[in-house]
């Protein structure tokens, strides 16, 4: 029961840690973008 509990925990772990690396990329990429917009 245990094992089971833990084996759904993990994915949904992981799949969290993923979509917040994603949005601060995805911050990081909007930053740099709007960077280059203002020098050009």
């Amino acid at each position: 029961m245990s094992n089971r509990k833990l084996l759904g925990w993990c994915p949904m772990r992981s799949c969290i840690d993923v979509g917040t690396s994603i949005g601060s990329l995805y911050l990081g990429f909007g930053e740099l973008l709007a960077m280059c917009r203002c020098w050009y």
